[in-house]
């Protein structure tokens, strides 16, 4: 099957309303918008001039067949939060909070701002950073720390101990890429993506690497038992 004849059956497959329920059963909120997240972090978001209809968004699909992969337990740390898709071009960010008193992110509610294209690790990867930031971390007491039993192990596990090189094409010996390298938040965010959209390269890796069996153990747990 071509990759164009495959884009469009999704399309054609996507239900909207669907989505949209499932995010409401969750408690989780789904805005289109027009915006970048770079615009949002300097000039604020206004609903009246930047939202849009969230079904006139590209790549609405992939995201939604991939946050149904995503077991309710996990996705509880996005309940009262906001997924903003957005139809202009970027890397993606994650709004831990929002600082009008510094005149960043105005308007915006904590959560994810997706922009375009989207893509499946896009999504995982960026949920990753709020179930770090505040399912563990419970960054600006964001109440949802349901895993913070997890946080002295996440902080001695997701340590980076080498300096990142972004142009190294292979990843060092305990990382699952060379991204991962880049930071604690970037190595947990990373793995959590492998985990769950990668899981075979993940397990097959983990055999022959302590380090990175250890990561992998640390998110079945989070998960509850689950793999995938």
């Amino acid at each position: 099957m071509s990759p164009i004849f495959k884009r469009i059956k999704n399309e054609k497959a996507f239900n909207l309303t669907v989505f949209l329920e499932w995010a409401k059963k969750r408690g989780i909120l789904l805005e289109g918008i027009n915006i970048d997240s770079n615009q949002s972090y300097y000039e604020g978001y206004d609903p009246e001039k930047n939202k849009i209809d969230i079904g006139e968004v590209p790549g609405l699909e992939i995201a939604a067949e991939t946050l149904y992969k995503v077991e309710d337990s996990v996705l509880e740390t996005m309940e009262g939060k906001t997924f903003y898709f957005s139809a202009k071009p970027g890397r993606s960010y994650t709004v831990f909070n929002s600082f009008p008193e510094s005149n960043i992110l105005v308007g915006l509610n904590r959560g994810i701002i997706i922009e375009q294209s989207i893509s499946e690790h896009t999504v995982i990867h960026e949920l990753g950073h709020i179930i770090d930031g505040h399912g563990i971390r419970d960054l600006y007491d964001d109440q949802k720390d349901i895993f913070k039993e997890l946080l002295e192990e996440r902080d001695r596990i997701f340590a980076v101990d080498i300096e990142y090189d972004p142009n190294r094409t292979d990843a060092p010996e305990g990382f699952i890429s060379v991204y991962a390298t880049a930071n604690d938040q970037e190595n947990f965010a990373e793995h959590f993506a492998y985990y769950i959209l990668y899981p075979e390269e993940f397990r097959e890796k983990a055999k022959t690497n302590s380090k990175l069996k250890e990561k992998y153990d640390f998110f079945k747990r989070l998960f509850g038992g689950k793999e995938y």
